[in-house]
């Protein structure tokens, strides 16, 4: 697996998302790319699986024959793909995965020579794979999808880009021997400037080579680094904590060190007993720590978002208790090694002429104390920042314009197969299945779309004016090419969100129209056709007018914008949303998938039977699937934000804790070793608040020290981490002042019963004792 890699498209213009290549690239990457071994093309379809008793719906790979034999896969029934299934016009072929093997055909073995209907096509099964082959597509993107039917992608040959261009595939690759990432990479760089010319009329273009591993996790990668960090975090403090203890009782044995030194014994003898005197509490939390694990770990992933790859496999396995002994032999060592570097200034000649206190060896103590008091004042603040800045930025969330509204929405997907061949025939059947469902008690709205709200569209420019020279998307499907800058200065153009929806649609979303109208049936019949803009883009093309009645252009076709509507969320928190266009969705060409919105007055899960008897009435061969409700939409969408939340808050709260605990064991060492002091103060007329005064400036100033520190570290961290929040700033001021405020009233507390025994202190018994 170190050796592949993933290809994308990257264009200057689109920021840092990566994008498709065509599949006119990866025929060209495949003859002139000698760094690679070779070359898959891979794209996700979806459709209807005729071959059952009911037709279903499954999410269909298409990739080149190459795909299996990069990932070393061999199907344990039949066979996988070779290189004429890939020929431009073969005979059409499938392969199960065995979760649909086994799930629609039994496990039956005699499934090899079967036919299923697959979209457009009668497809023989060729093959089954292996039970743990597990490779999910697009996680690089954010998705998550498993497919169940592998079938070829069929792009060697002489096909004609006019007949059949594609509309852009994922490239997988892997090394060939001895080739280094940067190696291919410098290749891919010289192929670029030549590809530029051949398939984007020279716009700014180049490839992008991810090794799969950090492709896989390029979206979670930040968020799983900031809980690393805040476990390694509490491991220091907790370290320290220890480190604290220890050493105030190694203070309390320098008479046992002395007399060991005055004997012979050696540093090294009296380190290891003190490393093995901490292996043990050690090594017993360690067991019960992955104890605890073990049982927690499910469910851990029961709350973790889906989103996050492969969060299903993970489990306690040998990697984590290798991982777990290393921690506890580094818990074990770390604060052994500080006691035994102060009994190395032990003075044996001093101690056992019995002058019971070594001042060099106390003021370093206390000084070490101290010291590891303010790492961990430090350590708290950033935690505690950290998790004020997830739960303000989880808040913003929460209570964001959505630009629409979920509440009592129900939404789910139809696949319209070879049977609507037309957008008339495609439109009947929407048109139909609006009138049988809005029909239904406690329905209140119903429409269709192309793309609903999270879901991000198709995206393409949009123009103030015709253009002399035609953009020729078929070159990038969906997305165009750059438009010269010299010849269309920046303000007369703008790439857009472009979503198909039929008449009702902002009605059923609850997307606001803010002026004009929304659209009616016969406006794909108009010409010029009428269109609907968001706020963003009338601001952007039109600023302080009306855009109702204005003129825009869109694929080469003049349209004029019959409403302006609200800006709704399409890429989730936080992403960059673009100005969003739409348009009507009877004027589309063939799309397999559309999405229905059905807005209710109560739970809409209760009237889906029904829903599903009003569609089987109107063709029982239409399957729908991604059966939701709007609400779990957007909650989904903020799984990964409160997962992270919680652990930060989860990780704060503990390290508060064992900062209380370091801060009590420091001032109560301190009260010890200074009862005479205070003792001698008060006979000499101090009081009792004199003496807590002490104390507690000793608290505050260790205290103050930590928390400079740690602000400082907060406001470096935080502007390193402003991509992963929503709408508050990594340096936000409220987070640092709930941090110091925080870590203040923390101080007080654990100072609280220090500072109560240093005022109770009886002068008179205690100076009688030395």
């Amino acid at each position: 697996p170190d050796n592949l890699a993933l290809i994308w498209n990257h264009f200057d213009w689109l920021g840092d998302t990566p994008t498709w290549v065509h599949d006119l690239q990866v025929k060209s990457l495949r003859d002139e790319a000698s760094r690679f071994e070779g070359l898959a093309a891979m794209q996700m379809v979806s459709g209807r699986i005729l071959g059952g008793s009911v037709p279903v719906h499954a999410d269909v790979a298409r990739v080149s024959s190459e795909f299996f034999d990069l990932l070393r896969i061999t199907a344990p029934l039949g066979r996988t793909f070779t290189e004429t299934d890939d020929d431009f016009g073969a005979p059409w072929v499938a392969i199960l995965s065995h979760h649909y093997w086994t799930q629609e055909f039994q496990q039956d073995s005699s499934v090899i020579g079967q036919q299923l209907r697959i979209g457009f096509f009668p497809m023989d099964i060729i093959g089954v794979l292996p039970a743990d082959f597990d490779y999910r597509m697009y996680e690089a993107l954010g998705k998550t999808v498993v497919p169940q039917i592998w079938i070829p992608h069929q792009i060697k040959g002489d096909f004609s880009p006019e007949v059949s261009p594609g509309t852009g595939v994922a490239v997988l690759a892997r090394l060939n021997a001895g080739s280094s990432f940067r190696q291919a990479a410098t290749q891919l760089d010289s192929l670029a400037t030549d590809h530029r010319d051949r398939f984007f009329g020279g716009a700014s273009f180049e490839y992008e080579l991810v090794p799969l591993f950090s492709d896989v996790t390029r979206a979670v990668r930040p968020a799983l680094l900031v809980l690393f960090g805040a476990v390694g975090f509490v491991l220091l403090i907790a370290i320290a904590n220890v480190a604290t203890m220890v050493l105030g009782r190694a203070q309390c044995r320098t008479s046992e060190f002395a007399v060991r030194y005055a004997l012979g014994g050696s540093h090294w003898r009296i380190l290891k007993e003190l490393i093995l005197e901490n292996a043990l509490p050690a090594i017993a939390g360690a067991a019960l720590g992955v104890g605890f694990a073990v049982w927690g770990v499910e469910a851990l992933m029961n709350a973790m978002p889906v989103e996050l790859p492969r969060a299903r496999d993970v489990r306690v396995d040998l990697p984590v208790f290798g991982f777990a002994l290393i921690t506890t032999v580094f818990a074990a060592i770390v604060p052994a090694l500080v006691p035994a570097l102060h009994a190395r200034k032990t003075d044996p000649t001093n101690l056992l002429n019995n002058r019971e206190h070594n001042p060099a060896l106390t003021h370093g103590t206390q000084r070490t104390k101290g010291l590891l008091v303010i790492v961990q004042v430090t350590l708290s603040v950033v935690l505690l920042a950290g998790a004020t800045l997830s739960v303000r930025s989880f808040l913003q969330v929460r209570g964001a314009d959505l630009g629409f509204s979920s509440q009592d929405v129900l939404t789910f997907s139809a696949y319209l197969m070879q049977e609507y061949d037309t957008p008339q025939q495609r439109d009947e059947f929407f048109a139909e299945l609006e009138d049988r469902v809005g029909r239904l008690p406690g329905v209140v709205a119903v429409s269709a779309t192309t793309a609903l709200p999270f879901n991000a569209p198709s995206f393409g420019p949009a123009f103030l004016e015709q253009q002399s020279e035609p953009i020729n998307y078929t070159t990038w499907p969906g997305q165009g090419v750059e438009p010269d800058p010299q010849r269309l200065p920046a303000g007369r153009w703008l790439m857009s969100d472009i979503n198909a929806v039929r008449p009702n649609y902002f009605n059923a979303t609850g997307i606001a129209v803010i002026s004009g109208r929304e659209f009616v049936q016969q406006d794909a019949e108009f010409s010029p056709p009428h269109v609907l803009v968001d706020e963003t883009l009338a601001a952007a093309f039109w600023p302080g007018t009306d855009a109702v009645g204005e003129t825009i252009w869109v694929f080469n076709t003049e349209a004029t914008v019959a409403g302006v509507v609200r800006h709704a969320m399409h890429h989730g928190y936080g992403a960059p949303g673009r100005p969003q266009l739409y348009i009507p969705y009877a004027g589309v060409g063939r799309t397999l998938r559309t999405s229905v919105v059905v807005r209710t007055e109560k739970d809409p899960l209760q009237l889906l039977p029904a829903i599903r008897t009003a569609i089987h009435a109107i063709d029982p061969l239409v399957p729908i699937a991604d059966i939701e409700t709007m609400n779990s939409r957007v909650n989904r969408s903020m799984a990964n934000q409160r997962f992270l939340t919680t652990l930060m808050t989860a990780f704060a709260a503990i390290a508060l804790l064992l900062a209380a605990l370091g801060i009590y064991g420091m001032l109560a060492f301190s009260v010890a070793n200074r009862r005479q002091e205070f003792a001698v103060r008060i006979a000499m007329g101090a009081t009792r608040s004199h003496i807590s005064t002490l104390v507690i400036n000793h608290a505050l100033r260790l205290t103050g020290v930590g928390l400079v520190i740690g602000m400082t570290l907060v406001v470096a961290i935080g502007i390193r981490i402003d991509g992963l929040l929503f709408g508050v700033q990594g340096a936000d001021p409220v987070s640092i002042a709930v941090a110091l405020f925080g870590l203040l009233a923390i101080t007080g507390i654990a100072a609280w019963w220090p500072v109560r025994r240093a005022a109770s202190i009886d002068a008179r018994s205690t100076l009688r004792s030395q």
